[in-house]
């Protein structure tokens, strides 16, 4: 079941997981995980008007992303969570109107706080939000369009991780396989170059042998797709 009525991040999960594996989920489905993440829109300890995690969520310290991140401090939490909740909604494409509600005030929440951002910072583009692993969450709602001036503010946030390369295939404060993750995602040639330069590190991944936890098969599923890009 992919609902889970107490975690916005084992729904998340569970969603992320149906997509990556190209697993059928019904309109009958996607309306009902809809319907939850529209409820969870602002609630308390949201950030920025996000669909907010559960009490449940906030009190886990185990909770992980699909690619097995620890989500650790509560902000953090909220963030990550609701940037992928607000993705998922778009992607579930519920015709309900309190969804599409839920989407338009979610959206213009989080975009007045991206443009408080970039006014600090002069006006300019931003292409780092907050830390590593909040941007990778929101490169992966730029790619699929979600915020106005998507496009550019894409290529600035692949700009900056190309900057923030550490040398070795991987990236300073950037998670790796959740990076991973969303650069697999994106359709430009930017992407594909960060892809290549991590190739290394992807091909060791990629031959690991039998692997029994769940989030060591999915790296190894990303690392093996990631490469098949290139």
């Amino acid at each position: 079941m992919l609902l889970n009525h107490n975690s916005l991040a084992k729904t998340i999960e569970n969603l992320n997981e149906a997509w990556f594996y190209s697993k059928d989920i019904s309109k009958e489905a996607g309306d009902s995980i809809s319907i939850f993440l529209a409820f969870l829109q602002d609630k308390k300890g949201s950030y920025a008007g996000l669909p907010a995690p559960t009490e449940q969520d906030f009190r886990n310290t185990e909770k992980r992303l699909f690619t097995g991140e620890k989500l650790k401090s509560a902000a953090g939490s909220a963030h990550i969570l609701g940037e992928e909740a607000l993705r998922a909604l778009l992607k579930l494409n519920s015709a309900s109107p309190e969804v599409r509600e839920a989407i338009r005030f979610s959206k213009e929440g989080f975009e007045g706080r991206l443009k408080e951002t970039s006014e600090f910072y002069g006006g300019r583009m931003i292409g780092i939000y907050c830390c590593g692993i909040c941007t990778a969450s929101y490169m992966r709602n730029l790619a699929i369009g979600t915020f106005k001036h998507s496009e550019q503010r894409l290529e600035a946030s692949l700009k900056e991780l190309r900057n923030l390369r550490n040398g070795s295939g991987r990236w300073r404060r950037f998670p790796f396989h959740y990076t991973i993750l969303a650069l697999s995602e994106i359709n430009h040639s930017k992407a594909k170059d960060e892809i290549r330069y991590a190739a290394p590190s992807l091909e060791r991944i990629a031959n690991r042998k039998i692997l029994k936890d769940k989030y060591a098969i999915r790296r190894k599923d990303l690392a093996q797709r990631a490469l098949g890009i290139i």
